[in-house]
């Protein structure tokens, strides 16, 4: 039988080889997702063919025929991560496989992640809740989480840490030291160098603990509560103490008193507004009576 060709801009093809080009294209166009994916992720062969719904074996093939740099590059992945000694979370191991616990594993223990991570429920409770056994549950948020871990110890994670409890014993004692006097900030609210100086803590040290461990007590420095229990920024307090009396004793308006002090209008009259509406009551029955 004679060979059969066809022409396309001056490209003689035999029938043959067009229809290797055309199975050439439909393997691209079938394994294009899978490639993709096998390059930039962690995800092994097996991982990404079941992912793909493509054979494990024509994937495999593929990637040796058309995409051999992408298996050269894996290799050397799996070599250095072989060479380190840490393994990180999500990264290649030296096996291939993406350090990270089983799909599984991650069902097991997600909802009691879940409690852990959000709410404040103790151990005991979460694998009361969950049905979850108390061994394995620590054991799986040492290995895969253990910035939680160290979050709820109230621990930098940053930080070194080697030995976990000693860590946890060392916290509690330095709790135990700032105790007394984060009770008497809360019950009394003064500057932060005051509270130290009477509890003879080091100032700086003391304003630190506050923001990383009882970061609402630390925002809530810098406040006061006014003799209406308004709680305000005591610099507001101070800077427009002046200006609150003048209006609240005179007719004079508010704006020449603004202007008179050097402050700005629109500010200070907020600032009246949501805390001295007393204030606004009585200025106007003093501009009331002096019109009378």
């Amino acid at each position: 039988m004679a060979q059969v060709v066809s022409t396309d801009n001056n490209v003689v093809v035999t029938n043959r080889e067009k229809a290797l080009l055309l199975k050439r294209h439909a393997l691209h166009s079938k394994y294009k997702k899978a490639v993709e994916l096998y390059r930039n992720t962690g995800m092994t062969m097996a991982e990404v063919a079941e992912a793909c719904k493509v054979s494990l074996s024509g994937f495999g093939q593929h990637l040796r025929f058309y995409y051999k740099e992408i298996l050269e590059q894996k290799k050397q992945m799996r070599k250095t991560a072989k060479a380190e000694r840490n393994q990180i979370f999500g990264e290649m191991t030296g096996n291939g496989r993406t350090y990270k616990p089983s799909p599984m594993t991650e069902q097991k223990y997600a909802v009691a992640l879940a409690l852990y991570r959000d709410t404040t429920l103790t151990m005991k409770k979460i694998v009361e809740q969950t049905g979850v056994p108390e061994g394995g549950f620590r054991s799986y948020l040492h290995l895969w989480h253990k910035d939680l871990v160290l979050e709820r110890s109230g621990i930098d994670k940053e930080e070194k840490v080697t030995d976990l409890r000693r860590e946890r014993k060392r916290m509690k004692t330095v709790a135990a030291k700032y105790e007394k006097a984060i009770k008497s900030l809360r019950t009394n609210p003064r500057p932060v160098s005051v509270v130290a100086a009477e509890f003879g803590l080091h100032p700086e040290v003391f304003r630190d603990y506050l923001h990383k461990h009882e970061p609402e007590l630390a925002r809530q420095q810098g406040m006061m509560k006014t003799a209406n229990g308004k709680i305000v920024s005591r610099r507001s307090e101070e800077k427009y103490a002046e200006t609150v009396r003048l209006y609240g004793t005179t007719t004079e308006p508010l704006k020449s008193i603004a202007a008179r002090l050097g402050l700005t209008y629109n500010s200070v009259s907020g600032y009246i507004r949501r805390n001295y509406p007393e204030v606004i009551a009585h200025h106007q029955a003093l501009a009331k009576a002096s019109a009378d």
